[in-house]
Protein backbone atom coordinates (compact mmCIF):
# COMPACT_ATOMS: atom_id res chain seq x y z
CA UNK A 1 0.00 0.00 0.00
CA UNK A 2 1.83 3.71 -1.06
CA UNK A 3 0.05 5.45 1.91
CA UNK A 4 -2.93 4.90 4.28
CA UNK A 5 -6.37 5.68 3.34
CA UNK A 6 -8.03 8.63 5.21
CA UNK A 7 -11.19 10.14 4.64
CA UNK A 8 -13.37 12.36 6.17
CA UNK A 9 -14.24 10.63 8.90
CA UNK A 10 -11.17 10.23 10.19
CA UNK A 11 -10.53 13.44 10.50
CA UNK A 12 -13.75 14.58 12.05
CA UNK A 13 -13.25 12.14 14.83
CA UNK A 14 -9.50 13.03 15.34
CA UNK A 15 -11.11 16.82 15.56
CA UNK A 16 -13.64 15.84 18.21
CA UNK A 17 -11.69 13.53 20.51
CA UNK A 18 -8.59 16.37 20.71
CA UNK A 19 -11.21 18.96 21.12
CA UNK A 20 -12.82 17.08 24.28
CA UNK A 21 -9.33 16.03 25.56
CA UNK A 22 -7.83 19.62 25.69
CA UNK A 23 -8.31 19.86 29.10
CA UNK A 24 -5.46 17.64 29.50
CA UNK A 25 -2.35 19.49 27.90
CA UNK A 26 -0.74 22.41 28.89
CA UNK A 27 -1.74 26.21 27.40
CA UNK A 28 2.08 25.94 25.31
CA UNK A 29 1.07 22.25 24.04
CA UNK A 30 -2.56 23.15 23.28
CA UNK A 31 -1.32 26.40 21.40
CA UNK A 32 1.29 23.78 19.49
CA UNK A 33 -1.74 21.22 18.69
CA UNK A 34 -3.89 24.34 17.64
CA UNK A 35 -1.47 25.48 14.99
CA UNK A 36 -1.05 21.56 13.82
CA UNK A 37 -4.93 21.28 13.99
CA UNK A 38 -5.44 24.61 11.47
CA UNK A 39 -2.94 23.18 9.33
CA UNK A 40 -5.22 19.93 8.86
CA UNK A 41 -8.00 21.98 9.34
CA UNK A 42 -6.87 23.79 5.97
CA UNK A 43 -5.24 20.72 4.03
CA UNK A 44 -8.52 18.94 4.56
CA UNK A 45 -10.82 21.92 3.40
CA UNK A 46 -8.18 22.25 0.31
CA UNK A 47 -9.63 18.39 -0.35
CA UNK A 48 -13.10 18.87 -0.29
CA UNK A 49 -12.41 22.30 -2.73
CA UNK A 50 -10.76 19.90 -5.28
CA UNK A 51 -14.22 17.66 -5.38
CA UNK A 52 -16.62 17.82 -7.83
CA UNK A 53 -19.93 19.90 -7.17
CA UNK A 54 -21.51 16.52 -6.68
CA UNK A 55 -19.53 14.59 -4.31
CA UNK A 56 -19.71 17.58 -2.03
CA UNK A 57 -23.00 17.08 -1.77
CA UNK A 58 -23.21 13.78 -2.11
CA UNK A 59 -20.35 12.10 0.22
CA UNK A 60 -18.44 15.23 1.17
CA UNK A 61 -16.96 12.97 4.19
CA UNK A 62 -16.53 9.49 2.35
CA UNK A 63 -14.10 11.46 -0.17
CA UNK A 64 -10.22 10.02 0.83
CA UNK A 65 -8.15 12.40 1.59
CA UNK A 66 -4.66 14.04 -0.02
CA UNK A 67 -1.04 12.76 1.01
CA UNK A 68 -0.50 16.34 2.18
CA UNK A 69 -3.54 16.18 4.59
CA UNK A 70 -2.46 12.69 5.44
CA UNK A 71 0.90 13.92 6.84
CA UNK A 72 -0.90 16.67 8.32
CA UNK A 73 -2.94 14.34 10.31
CA UNK A 74 -0.41 12.06 11.58
CA UNK A 75 1.59 15.02 12.82
CA UNK A 76 -1.15 16.02 15.06
CA UNK A 77 -1.94 12.79 16.24
CA UNK A 78 1.79 12.33 16.68
CA UNK A 79 2.47 15.40 18.86
CA UNK A 80 -0.60 14.23 20.79
CA UNK A 81 0.65 11.01 21.61
CA UNK A 82 3.70 12.84 22.35
CA UNK A 83 2.29 15.25 24.90
CA UNK A 84 -0.20 12.59 26.50
CA UNK A 85 -0.02 9.08 25.68
CA UNK A 86 -2.42 8.41 28.45
CA UNK A 87 -4.89 10.02 26.27
CA UNK A 88 -4.02 9.96 22.76
CA UNK A 89 -2.04 6.74 22.76
CA UNK A 90 -3.44 3.41 20.96
CA UNK A 91 -3.94 1.27 23.94
CA UNK A 92 -5.61 4.42 25.37
CA UNK A 93 -7.67 5.00 22.66
CA UNK A 94 -8.89 1.58 23.15
CA UNK A 95 -9.65 1.51 26.15
CA UNK A 96 -11.70 4.16 25.81
CA UNK A 97 -13.55 2.72 23.13
CA UNK A 98 -14.68 -0.34 25.00
CA UNK A 99 -15.97 1.67 27.33
CA UNK A 100 -17.61 3.82 25.28
CA UNK A 101 -19.40 0.67 23.60
CA UNK A 102 -19.88 -0.90 27.21
CA UNK A 103 -21.64 2.34 28.69
CA UNK A 104 -23.67 2.20 25.41
CA UNK A 105 -24.65 -1.32 25.87
CA UNK A 106 -25.42 -0.50 29.69
CA UNK A 107 -28.12 2.36 28.63
CA UNK A 108 -29.45 0.26 25.76
CA UNK A 109 -30.24 -2.68 28.35
CA UNK A 110 -31.46 -0.42 31.13
CA UNK A 111 -33.60 1.19 28.43
CA UNK A 112 -34.92 -2.45 28.21
CA UNK A 113 -35.19 -3.44 31.16
CA UNK A 114 -37.21 -0.21 32.36
CA UNK A 115 -39.58 -0.36 29.72
CA UNK A 116 -40.12 -3.94 30.34
CA UNK A 117 -40.84 -3.53 34.03
CA UNK A 118 -43.23 -0.72 33.31
CA UNK A 119 -45.83 -2.86 31.37
CA UNK A 120 -48.44 -0.07 32.01
CA UNK A 121 -48.77 3.24 29.56
CA UNK A 122 -44.99 4.74 29.79
CA UNK A 123 -46.39 8.45 31.72
CA UNK A 124 -44.19 11.07 33.60
CA UNK A 125 -40.85 10.36 34.82
CA UNK A 126 -40.37 6.57 34.13
CA UNK A 127 -41.21 7.18 30.40
CA UNK A 128 -38.85 10.38 29.90
CA UNK A 129 -36.56 8.24 31.67
CA UNK A 130 -36.92 5.04 29.14
CA UNK A 131 -36.32 7.76 26.43
CA UNK A 132 -33.53 9.78 27.94
CA UNK A 133 -31.67 5.95 28.16
CA UNK A 134 -32.28 5.48 24.54
CA UNK A 135 -30.88 8.48 23.46
CA UNK A 136 -27.58 8.13 25.80
CA UNK A 137 -27.43 4.51 24.13
CA UNK A 138 -26.58 6.15 20.87
CA UNK A 139 -24.62 8.90 22.01
CA UNK A 140 -22.23 6.95 23.91
CA UNK A 141 -21.76 4.75 20.65
CA UNK A 142 -21.28 7.25 18.74
CA UNK A 143 -18.29 8.30 21.04
CA UNK A 144 -17.30 4.84 20.92
CA UNK A 145 -17.25 4.61 17.46
CA UNK A 146 -15.35 7.79 17.12
CA UNK A 147 -12.46 6.52 19.31
CA UNK A 148 -12.69 3.20 17.10
CA UNK A 149 -12.06 5.41 13.87
CA UNK A 150 -9.31 7.29 15.62
CA UNK A 151 -7.96 4.05 16.87
CA UNK A 152 -7.98 2.51 13.29
CA UNK A 153 -6.30 5.53 12.56
CA UNK A 154 -3.43 5.57 14.88
CA UNK A 155 -2.61 2.14 13.44
CA UNK A 156 -2.99 2.95 9.69
CA UNK A 157 -0.44 6.07 10.18
CA UNK A 158 2.16 3.75 12.16
CA UNK A 159 1.63 5.23 15.34
CA UNK A 160 0.96 2.59 17.81
CA UNK A 161 4.44 1.11 19.37
CA UNK A 162 5.25 -2.51 18.76
CA UNK A 163 4.18 -5.04 20.81
CA UNK A 164 6.64 -5.48 23.51
CA UNK A 165 8.59 -8.63 23.20
CA UNK A 166 8.74 -10.85 26.29
CA UNK A 167 11.88 -12.97 26.91
CA UNK A 168 11.35 -16.05 28.45
CA UNK A 169 12.25 -16.69 31.85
Amino acid sequence: MDRPHMDGFDVQALAWMIFFNLHRLTEEDRSQLADLATELSSRSYADMGALSWTDRILRPRSAPRSPETIRAAKDVLAFAIAKAPEVFGYAAVRAMMRLWFVRSFGALLACMLLSRTLALPLAGFAGWAVVILFMLSFAFFAVAVQRWFVSVMIRRLGLDPPPQMQTPP
